[in-house]
């Protein structure tokens, strides 16, 4: 599956929930901290070790109670700071790697300070 801006775009217009197969994740859960890679590596094996999803960095949830798990809009990730390589580091150096998952880098434009969004797919098994 390809991820292109206007794919991912759809899902906040559409209003694509949260389920057991797609997650999302605001920048804010890409920090160099041990707490947050922990947070990573978790939420990437679940995936891993169940029928396999899709995790998109970079895109806020609704703080609303009721719409906690919906789209609420692009939350550009700092692809200077967080890009492909760094992300792929956190999960190999916290997962054992049979896991499989793809890492998928995209961007709303050509520059890729604070306009970078990295989505993961875990392939179902």
């Amino acid at each position: 599956m390809e991820w292109t801006l206007d794919k991912i775009n759809q899902y906040i217009t559409n209003g694509i929930e949260e389920n057991l197969h797609l997650d999302y994740k605001g920048a804010h859960s890409l920090e160099k901290n041990d707490k947050k890679k922990d947070e990573i590596s978790k939420d990437i094996s679940a995936f891993a070790n169940s029928d396999g999803g899709v995790i998109i960095f970079g895109i806020k949830e609704f703080d609303i109670k009721d719409k906690r798990h919906l789209p609420e809009k692009l939350d550009p990730i700092d692809g200077l700071e967080f890009n492909k390589e760094w992300l792929e580091d956190v999960i190999n150096s916290r997962i054992a790697q049979n896991s499989q998952y793809n890492n998928n880098p995209y961007s709303n434009s050509r520059s890729t300070r604070k306009s970078s969004y990295i989505c993961h797919r875990n392939p179902q098994k």
